[in-house]
C-alpha cells in the first residue's frame, strides 16, 4: 500500500496499481477527468500511471541504445522531484543499485516518499532522501504548491486560480552534492522539477557535469523558452551527451534522455 497526502497533513493509504489498472487503462477519459479535477488521488495516481506504467524516464526505444536508455544493477541514482517516491520505489524494487539520493521538497509528499521508500527492505541501508530542492544556489527559494498535480515548483508558471499555497523550502545545487561528498559520480539522473530545469543546469560546473552518464528529465517547455533549451542541449553536446527526444504532450513538456557514449 503507497501512502498519498489528501490534504495538508494528512494522508491515506491506497493501492495505487489498481487504482491506475481500474481508472487510467481501463478509462480513455480519465486523463481528462484527472484535468478537471474529478479524480481523488489525483497527483499519486498521475505519477505512479507515468512511472510504473508508462515508464517516461526510461527508454527501449533509442537506436544508439541496444539494451536501453535505463538504471542498471550497481547505479547510483539521484532522484530530483521525487513526489511521494514512485521511482525511487522502482529502481530500488527492480534493480540492485549502489545508492540512491532522493530530494523532494514539499513537506507531505515527503513524509509519502520516506514511508514508500523506506517500507523496501533494505532500503536504508542504501538510501538518502532530502527535503529539499535544486536550483542554482544555495539557501532558499519560494515553492509553489499546486493541488491539483500534488506536488510544485520554484517557477511560477500556474495560473492564478491554480495556484495553493506558497512557502519557502530549503535549496541545495548539482554541485553541492558533488562538493559535499554525497555523491562522487551519478550514473542516473532522474529529474522532474516542474519547469526549474533550466535554472538546475545552472548549478553545476562542467566538471561535474562529466561525473554524470545518464540523464532522464521532463523538459517543461511550457515554461522555458527557446533560447534556454538551446543554450542547455547545446552545453550538454559539447561534453559529449547524446540526446534523445520523446514528446509526450506537446502543450506541456518533453521526456529528454542524455547520456555520454
Amino acid at each position: 500500500m503507497w501512502k498519498v497526502p489528501v490534504g495538508k497533513q494528512r494522508f491515506e493509504k491506497v493501492d495505487l496499481r489498481q487504482l491506475v489498472n481500474e481508472n487510467w487503462l481501463s478509462n480513455e477519459y480519465h486523463w481528462q477527468t484527472y484535468r478537471e479535477g474529478g479524480c481523488k488521488y489525483m497527483g499519486p495516481e498521475a505519477v505512479y500511471y507515468e512511472i510504473m506504467v508508462r515508464n517516461d524516464y526510461e527508454n527501449y526505444n533509442i537506436p544508439d541504445l541496444k539494451e536501453g536508455f535505463r538504471v542498471k544493477d550497481g547505479d547510483v541514482v539521484v532522484d530530483v522531484g521525487a513526489n511521494i517516491g514512485c521511482f525511487s520505489h522502482k529502481v530500488l524494487s527492480q534493480y540492485h543499485i549502489a545508492k540512491l539520493v532522493s530530494l523532494e521538497p514539499c513537506v507531505d509528499n515527503f513524509e509519502c516518499l520516506e514511508h514508500n521508500v523506506e517500507s523496501i527492505e533494505g532500503a536504508k541501508d542504501k538510501s538518502l532522501l532530502l527535503r529539499a530542492a535544486l536550483h542554482s544556489g544555495m539557501g532558499a527559494a519560494d515553492f509553489q504548491s499546486n493541488p491539483l498535480a500534488g506536488g510544485g515548483s520554484l517557477v511560477e508558471y500556474l495560473p492564478e486560480e491554480a495556484r495553493g499555497e506558497s512557502f519557502k523550502v530549503p535549496v541545495l545545487t548539482l554541485d553541492s552534492l558533488f562538493d559535499s561528498k554525497i555523491v562522487e559520480y551519478i550514473d542516473f539522473l532522474k529529474m522532474d522539477v516542474e519547469g526549474a530545469e533550466i535554472d538546475i543546469f545552472k548549478g553545476i560546473r562542467d566538471e561535474n557535469l562529466l561525473k554524470i552518464d545518464r540523464i532522464s528529465m521532463e523538459y517543461h517547455h511550457s515554461v522555458n523558452n527557446d533560447t534556454d533549451r538551446h543554450t542547455l542541449y547545446s552545453r550538454l553536446a559539447g561534453l559529449g551527451f547524446k540526446l534523445w527526444i520523446v514528446n509526450t504532450n506537446s502543450a506541456l513538456e518533453d521526456n529528454v534522455y542524455f547520456w555520454r557514449p
